[in-house]
């Protein structure tokens, strides 16, 4: 069923279809022309200026999606009314749904994809964008810090890790109904939540998930010079030399090994191309400025 599973949601909603739009890598097998093979591949024997040439277009065009899907958001809520509380539904919903992201270890079958979400917390800052620039407007005191300890809360934050806080401790600090608003909370107040989630859904479980592939790439690029270190050793401890079949399957083994060091290299400077794009970068850092405002003020 969908409830639940970020990847049936994503399948399934009208909007999914069009975030998934992305050159990031995910679990189901790449589309044609394949983003990364065709941007990445031998990347040591292409000259600078033709792989420089090949992340300025995977940018431009990740910027020219995303801002298309912005403008397909902010016009729907513009519309006001039944639209814009659908839009933020859906907005909520993506989130509750893709939970498991926030996990160590990500279930590819039952969350989203990293391009959908990395462009949903993309068109998320964008929509927070007016009140995180202008820090001198104050707008961020319109943020309500009850917002996740009330019943109109429209995410799941059950499941969130806790800092030394029982779930009998966490319950008693919800909202009590005497205190609950009698109006609903405003759009700012909404999205600022609503993008720090989608954040940490997205970008930024994308760089935790690009700093592992970075440890895991340097395993293999040790293992794989390990092996080549040890090829004639091999050879000589097997008397008599070894076998033409043995000799195949260790340089079967061999390519195998280098095909997936390749593979891995290819992922990692994808994700870097995405990732460390100085635009995705600042505004980023724009809306963590805005957080670090809000908390401040806050305490």
């Amino acid at each position: 069923g969908i409830a639940g599973n970020g990847r049936a949601f994503e399948d399934a909603s009208i909007l999914g279809a069009f975030f998934t739009c992305s050159a990031l890598p995910d679990v189901y097998p790449a589309s044609a022309p394949n983003v990364r093979q065709q941007c990445f591949a031998n990347m040591s024997s292409r000259r600078p200026g033709e792989v420089e040439s090949s992340i300025a277009t995977l940018r431009a065009n990740t910027a020219q999606i995303q801002e298309g899907l912005y403008q397909a958001v902010f016009g729907m809520l513009r519309h006001g009314g039944d639209t814009r509380e659908a839009v933020v539904q859906w907005l909520a919903a993506v989130c509750n749904v893709n939970a498991g992201r926030s996990k160590m270890q990500i279930q590819p079958l039952v969350c989203c994809s990293h391009g959908g979400a990395v462009n949903v917390s993309a068109v998320a800052l964008r929509l927070a964008a007016p009140f995180s620039a202008d820090l001198a407007s104050r707008r961020f005191t319109k943020i309500d810090p009850n917002y996740v300890r009330s019943a109109r809360c429209r995410l799941a934050l059950g499941e969130v890790t806790r800092l030394a806080a029982a779930a009998e401790a966490v319950e008693a600090g919800l909202l009590p109904a005497g205190e609950e608003p009698l109006e609903p909370y405003g759009f700012i107040c909404e999205c600022f939540f609503l993008t720090a989630r989608a954040m940490h859904l997205g970008y930024i479980k994308c760089i935790a998930e690009q700093t592992a592939l970075a440890g895991e790439l340097r395993d293999r690029t040790q293992q794989m010079n390990d092996v080549e270190g040890m090829r004639a050793n091999w050879a000589a401890s097997i008397p008599g030399g070894p076998s033409s079949f043995q000799q195949a399957q260790f340089e079967r083994r061999v390519e195998e090994m280098r095909g997936e060091l390749a593979e891995c290299k290819e992922t990692y400077q994808c994700l870097d191309a995405m990732l460390q794009d100085p635009k995705a970068v600042t505004d980023a850092l724009q809306f963590y400025r805005l957080v670090a405002t809000w908390l401040i003020w806050v305490a």
